[in-house]
């Protein structure tokens, strides 16, 4: 492969990628921190929508009814920092915390126009406490039990909104909404029951990315990253599933970062080809290809043992190929054993669950990386027909006896 090229691709979710990423791009000019409620008072916080928030004597406030929502309506914030704690009488208590939303009677607004950074330990993950709700789920749960206080940290620069919770980062994401609005509380309904207390915000003056292409931008100028596509296929050929992968890459060789060569042709995968490309993809989802035309069949590493019991050649249909192999069953005292093989793979494979009578033949066996595949044949004169499936393929099978001999596919 040619090595003139320095980086590594991720495949990778927007979450774990940003999470690559230090923070910020500047070192921040460090504000003073604000307390936007410091257990004392209320003042400057409003209610919209129904319920409401209650100060507690050991200086908290805490949730009551709803849905609504509580808000800091003094001022409105930009790039910021927020730190506070809330704990919850339940696990499956719901409330939130709201950033960046306008200024609004309706709690709806809030949902809709900023982001929610979600409290429920109970729900699905993008519902879930630290996800940022219904748009981007915590990568990570760090929860401390009911009655216990917790710790958010929000970090809002630019379109990015990155999650602390308990000191541990959960959710790391860039957004498309509003620059600048309030902070706000979720009282969400009348069995949840969140308390918060320490709510304390300091901005932040610094430059800040307002696109994921923006945060991952370089000032370097780099060739475009050249993959090879290999679509060929040997045995079964999962066609809508190649299908898409080959559309896939061609929307991603639109942008300056790859170059897609897609082939069915696989005498490409010689070293004098393959240096010119960075990324060998073979796209065919078994990543087996067909061997070069007068290529010697695979070694078998382990033998294949004849059965005591019965013995059949084995054609396996698939489409476009025959696939030829052997099933050998031998008997114990109180069951069945046995092994097959085909000759698509170097080693055989020893069954289990089998079953023998006069009329049919029943057999499992572990493909491996592939998982589970299992035989039910009808036993009809000197032949066998029926069906192999693994997972949801079903495919005809077919066999003869054979003679007890050592056969090497």
């Amino acid at each position: 492969m040619r090595k003139n090229i320095a980086r590594i691709v991720y495949a990778a979710s927007t979450g774990i990628l940003l999470g690559l990423i230090p923070l910020g791009n500047l070192s921040p000019a460090q504000a003073q921190w604000k307390a936007l409620f410091d257990g004392s008072s209320m003042d400057g916080w409003y209610q919209a929508g129904p319920g409401q928030f209650i100060l507690e004597p050991d200086g908290s406030m805490i949730s009551e009814g709803g849905m609504g929502l509580f808000y800091y309506s003094k001022e409105s914030f930009r790039d910021f920092e927020l730190e506070l704690e809330w704990k919850s009488n339940k696990t499956t208590a719901n409330s939130g915390v709201f950033v960046r939303f306008p200024k609004t009677d309706d709690p709806w607004v809030a949902v809709d126009e900023g982001y929610e950074i979600q409290i429920d330990d109970s729900r699905d993950p993008d519902h879930k406490t630290g996800s940022i709700f219904a748009i981007s789920k915590a990568f990570r749960s760090n929860p401390l039990p009911a009655g216990e206080w917790n710790k958010f940290r929000i970090r809002v620069t630019g379109q990015r909104y990155e999650i602390w919770h308990n000191d541990v980062k959960v959710n790391d994401y860039m957004g498309n909404r509003g620059r600048e609005g309030f902070i706000g509380l979720q009282n969400h309904d009348d069995s949840s029951r969140v308390a918060f207390r320490n709510v304390k915000v300091r901005p932040i003056e610094e430059d800040a990315y307002e696109s994921l292409a923006e945060l991952l931008a370089t000032s370097e100028t780099y060739e475009p990253i050249r993959v090879l596509m290999v679509t060929a296929t040997h045995g079964f050929r999962h066609g809508a599933a190649i299908e898409a992968q080959k559309e896939v890459m061609m929307a991603l060789s639109q942008t300056t970062e790859l170059e897609v060569d897609t082939t069915e042709d696989v005498s490409m995968l010689r070293p004098e080809v393959l240096n010119d490309y960075d990324v060998l993809f073979l796209a065919n989802s078994t990543l087996r290809i067909p061997p070069p035309e007068g290529a010697p069949e695979p070694e078998s590493t382990e033998a294949m043992v004849e059965g005591t019991l019965a013995n059949f050649d084995l054609k396996l249909m698939v489409p476009d190929n025959e696939i030829k192999g052997k099933v050998a069953i031998s008997e114990a005292p109180d069951s069945l054993f046995g092994m097959v093989k085909f000759n698509i793979f170097p080693d055989p494979a020893s069954l289990f669950g089998v079953w023998l009578d006069a009329d049919s033949l029943t057999f499992m066996w572990d493909t491996g990386g592939m998982g589970v595949a299992s035989a039910i044949l009808r036993i009809d004169g000197d032949s066998l027909s029926g069906l192999m499936s693994l997972g949801e393929m079903q495919v005809p099978l077919s066999g003869i006896p054979s003679e007890p001999e050592p056969i090497n596919y």
